[in-house]
């Protein structure tokens, strides 16, 4: 049986960002402060000369281009009407954004060999299993997120440092398994049925209503 060609070197790369990230985030959970904010500069920073060496956008692009440009304009005009807003959380947030545009630019356009989408696929039940069972301990521990005013109420943050994001990132890592599936032409077995699972408990243990929509959004464009 011939073996599936290797990943290609920017294939690799933009793997090994996403596996930095997300270490950074496990190892800000332990307590080493700010890594998951050094790891996410790291990431667009390899995302970015990635692009600008090769300048390859995925097709039909024009609608996320639009929708970018939208997000910074809403973002900075909501700025502007609130003075006293913290600067950093803006441009922090607006950040967020071009690094989850990088990133899924990336994987259109360079994860396309079978190698590559295995060790993709690979990667996001990795990531799905640690963060469900950290997100597991968090809770039977009482170490999860306690917001201010509900000190009972106990939130689940996985491998990141806040329950919303976590949350947007299982969905992401969900919807990117099943496509990676489909992709690959694999049928789902009982291995793929329990990731899925998994996501969705851990999903439900972080409380974020926002992640929760957006699953369900998720779920009905995928019926319709």
């Amino acid at each position: 049986m011939t073996q599936p060609p290797a990943p290609t070197p920017q294939a690799r790369i933009i793997l090994a960002l996403f596996a930095l990230r997300w270490l950074g985030g496990i190892a800000e959970n332990l307590g080493a402060p700010h890594l998951s904010e050094v790891m996410a500069t790291v990431m667009l920073a390899g995302l970015g000369v990635v692009f600008l060496f090769r300048m390859r956008l995925a097709e039909n692009s024009a609608l996320f281009l639009a929708g970018l440009c939208a997000w910074f304009l809403a973002g900075s005009l909501s700025h502007l009407a609130n003075p006293l807003a913290d600067t950093g959380a803006t441009v922090s947030l607006l950040t967020l954004l071009v690094l989850y545009g990088l990133f899924t630019n990336s994987a259109v356009t360079f994860l396309q060999h079978p190698g590559a989408l295995t060790a993709l696929y690979r990667l996001m039940a990795g990531f799905i299993t640690v963060g469900f069972g950290l997100s597991v301990l968090q809770i039977a521990t009482s170490t999860g997120f306690v917001e201010t005013g509900r000190d009972m109420v106990q939130r689940a943050i996985g491998s990141d440092v806040h329950p919303v994001s976590f949350a947007i990132q299982i969905v992401a890592a969900s919807v990117a398994l099943e496509i990676l599936r489909t992709k690959s032409g694999r049928p789902p077995g009982p291995m793929h049925f329990c990731l899925l699972i998994a996501a969705g408990l851990a999903l439900y243990l972080t409380l974020a209503r926002t992640a929760w929509v957006m699953a369900l959004i998720t779920i009905l464009y995928v019926f319709l």
